[in-house]
């Protein structure tokens, strides 16, 4: 029984890595193809942490911008797709289609 734990927990570990690895990759291409954006998060480090030090845990209160790249990043791209459900709360036309409202959407990725 140890054995197939030992499996499922290196496969659980193994998710996670290329879910991480999945997510640098996404933030890379998204900060290159953003200038802008880089300019102001590293602003924001520069003035609530200085240039001496990187930023740690304790200073995440004070780096609202940076949150906000890390919780758009998640948003964009999630790292696990679980496939939540979303239901209409009124009827809607997308593209020229009729969507009943109740009508249950399954979430999966960023579509």
């Amino acid at each position: 029984m140890s054995s197939g734990f030992y499996f499922l927990n290196s496969e659980i570990s193994n998710c996670l890595f290329n879910q991480t690895i999945s997510a640098t990759g996404i933030f890379l291409y998204l900060i290159a193809k953003n200038p802008q954006v880089q300019r102001k998060a590293q602003e924001e480090i520069d003035r609530v942490v200085g240039t001496s030090r990187l930023p740690d845990v304790n200073d995440r209160p004070d780096l609202p911008y940076i949150e906000a790249i890390y919780r758009e990043l998640l948003r964009y791209e999630p790292p696990l797709s679980i496939g939540v459900p979303h239901c209409l709360v009124e009827d809607d036309i997308v593209n020229g289609y009729f969507i009943p409202k109740g009508l249950s959407i399954p979430r999966f990725g960023n579509d």
